[in-house]
């Protein structure tokens, strides 16, 4: 198993609809659990972190493979439609705009006896 980790800033006022980005996913559950069943997908966990300097959204994905099925393109339907434009709303970014991935580097590891 492999792991993608994000730390997404969330726009000022828009914490709110960050909070009640489950809704959406569970508005699209079938194309969402599609989406997630051709990525080799997991598991999914988002955590909206706020603290006086700010909110930020959490995004862990766990998947199997090297990650190259989380990247795709983006269709007109109406869950890429409300995904991309809730991302421009609550993050401020475009998905579909060409920009290189962000930089992940693990920086520590810790795991219980047995654990693999």
């Amino acid at each position: 198993m492999s792991w993608f980790a994000a730390a997404l800033p969330v726009q000022s006022g828009k914490e709110e609809e960050a909070r009640k980005r489950g809704d959406g996913f569970r508005r699209f559950l079938a194309e969402y659990v599609q989406l997630n069943k051709a990525a080799a997908l997991k598991r999914h966990l988002e955590f909206l972190q706020e603290s006086p300097q700010g909110a930020m959204m959490i995004v862990l994905y766990e998947f199997d493979g090297d990650g190259s099925k989380l990247i795709r393109r983006f269709t007109d339907s109406e869950y890429d439609r409300w995904w991309t434009k809730h991302v421009r709303d609550v993050h401020g970014f475009d998905l579909k705009a060409s920009a290189p991935p962000p930089k992940v580097t693990l920086v520590h590891e810790w795991k219980a006896p047995g654990v693999s």
